[in-house]
């Protein structure tokens, strides 16, 4: 298979990757089918789409958090507004404010609890119980049964350069 076609396919499969929401679909599935013959083409092939697919990620990483910035300026921005308009009626003793074609209305909400984490006395404090995943571990590959648990083996995949 040629660069062209590899990359006409990788993008092929990213698009459908994308629009399947992850999922593998039998399509998919057929593209990325092993054929003993091809075994060679298709690894550097699978090699060639992975690299783009994690280039598309980063990419999509990137933007991503350019978005959320932007989402997040937008926001408090509107937070602001909102607080400047409280705060003039407050500041004036009004309970409603109009404009032209809307208006505002303070109402009195339930307190809300401000907590300085530091001085708050002990028997306001709880407790979080989270598994001991390390302790877990070292129990279980001694023997020691842990109920709920398991010793998952994993593998990791590694790319190496072929030395021609």
């Amino acid at each position: 298979m040629k660069l062209l076609q590899l990359t006409q396919q990788a993008h092929e499969i990213e698009k459908m990757l994308i629009e399947s929401g992850g999922e593998i679909t039998p399509e998919l599935e057929s593209l990325l089918t092993i054929n003993k013959n091809e075994l060679a083409k298709k690894i550097d092939g699978y090699d060639h789409i992975i690299d783009r697919l994690n280039y598309s990620a980063e990419f999509l990483k990137k933007k991503e958090n350019e978005v959320k910035q932007a989402r997040q300026s937008v926001e408090n921005f509107t937070d602001s507004l909102k607080e400047r308009i409280k705060a003039a009626m407050l500041d004036l003793n009004l309970d409603k404010i109009e404009g032209e074609s809307v208006y505002f209305k303070l109402s009195k909400s339930r307190p809300s609890v401000s907590v300085s984490e530091d001085q708050v006395p002990l028997d306001y404090m709880v407790t979080k119980f989270v598994p001991d995943k390390e302790k877990i571990k070292q129990d279980l590959e001694s023997g020691i049964q842990v109920e709920g648990c398991v010793l998952k083996e994993s593998y990791t995949l590694k790319k190496y350069i072929k030395k021609g």
